[in-house]
């Protein structure tokens, strides 16, 4: 069992370079970072992606698609609706605020290239 998963963010929009983080598995089925990478990984393996792919890459109909911070926000904001909560939510605000975890159980941060080469 995968208890733990290490993201290498090559680039970043910060200039930070090869900067590392790490997760470990929470109790969340569906929020849990290292099955969320596990997913997209899986994800990327099942449409035949190169290992070279960023794992902020999707597959819809065959077709390669980027996740956007757009994406993300959206979502963010539809989960806070569905429970009642502030809906307000930016990717950059959680980043902030310390809920890295959160954004890492919905994907990595966009134009974020991630090496998932550990995970093969």
């Amino acid at each position: 069992m995968v208890t733990y998963v290490g993201l290498l963010f090559t680039e970043q929009k910060n200039g930070i370079k090869n900067e590392t983080i790490g997760l470990t598995r929470s109790r969340d089925l569906t929020a849990c970072p290292v099955l969320a990478a596990i997913r997209r990984v899986r994800h990327l393996r099942e449409h035949q992606a190169p290992p070279a792919t960023p794992l902020f890459m999707y597959y819809k109909q065959g077709t390669q698609h980027r996740i956007t911070d757009r994406m993300i926000i959206e979502h963010l904001r539809l989960a806070g609706t569905a429970v009642q909560q502030p809906n307000d939510y930016t990717v950059g605000a959680l980043r902030n605020t310390g809920a890295q975890a959160l954004l890492q159980a919905l994907g990595p941060a966009p134009h974020d290239k991630t090496d998932r080469t550990p995970l093969h």
